[in-house]
């Protein structure tokens, strides 16, 4: 696990998803006086140990989300090759991001500029409220429950990409 970043400008980390490393991770970035950006399943802030993690920090984290949900390729020789087994996305994932003091002016500079952001589809959120609704995670009370058109249109959506990222695969 991460000890300290001496001699660091910035912590970027992709922590594994499993057991106790994502709160282990918070309280570090937490105290961390650098800045930091942490890929992180999309229902850690929904999670009780996310808000005690930040409770004593300067400023609380902000989100980019990206366009759609990251595909994670698996590195080679280590699962068996089928179609299956060499592309997995088993959350939703999203980037909390920690600059302390900054935070307000890198915001700022950010909406001044959204278009070219927001053409690719990465947004910002300040706060956990403001996250897109697709980025929101499960349990979170302020995500909307889409209509049943709305998710059926949605699962048409998928299935036409998963077929056209197999197609562009083989």
């Amino acid at each position: 696990m991460l000890r300290s970043l001496v001699g660091s400008e910035m912590c970027i980390r992709d922590s594994p998803y499993s057991g106790d490393h994502i709160p282990k991770l918070l309280n570090f970035l937490s105290g961390s006086e650098r800045p930091w950006v942490a890929l992180c399943p999309n229902y850690v802030y929904t999670k009780p140990y996310y808000e005690p993690a930040f409770k004593q920090a300067p400023s609380k984290p902000f989100f980019l989300t990206p366009p759609g949900r990251y595909v994670y390729h698996t590195p080679k020789g280590m699962r068996q090759v089928n179609s299956h087994a060499l592309q997995t996305a088993p959350f939703v994932s999203m980037w909390y991001c920690g600059f302390g003091a900054v935070t307000g002016e890198l915001i700022k500079w950010w909406k001044r500029d959204s278009e070219v952001w927001e053409s690719e589809g990465v947004k910002i959120a300040r706060a956990k409220k403001h996250l897109p609704q697709n980025m929101m995670g499960s349990y979170d009370p302020n995500r909307r429950r889409r209509r049943k058109k709305q998710r059926e249109a949605a699962a048409r959506k998928l299935r036409k990409q998963k077929k056209l990222a197999a197609q562009a695969g083989s």
